[in-house]
């Protein structure tokens, strides 16, 4: 099963941490006067947040891939589909908080990568 985002190949050890934290409701309640409970129940359409990580052991980027990658996150309004395994989806690199990309060498001078890749689900 392929993982891509856009054209890129992600490393086949890489593993996206929060994949099972995102449920697509949200809930909020408040109470009348009277003290009743009311409920509102919203489906969530898209902003599914989609975090990637590699560790120092497994997850590597080679360098050329990095650039290609980074160059990706660079342009603004720009989507890529994304896929992993049977999911697929619309996202944009996620700069919300901080940067989308932190990747540091495996060892001083060493062509591969590993750190943390993050998304946005837009559709």
């Amino acid at each position: 099963m392929s993982k891509t985002i856009g054209s890129l190949t992600i490393p086949v050890s890489t593993l996206w941490s929060n994949r099972y934290n995102w449920q697509p409701i949200v809930r909020t309640f408040d109470r009348t006067i009277s003290g009743s409970l009311v409920i509102w129940d919203e489906e969530l359409i898209n902003g599914r947040k989609i975090h990637l990580e590699g560790s120092k052991e497994s997850g590597w980027w080679l360098n050329d891939d990095l650039n290609t990658l980074t160059a990706m996150a660079s342009f603004t309004g720009t989507t890529y589909v994304f896929t992993w395994e049977n999911f697929s989806a619309t996202v944009i690199f996620d700069h919300s908080d901080g940067e989308a990309i932190t990747m540091q060498p495996v060892l001083p001078n060493h062509p591969y990568f590993f750190g943390s890749i993050k998304l946005l689900q837009v559709s």
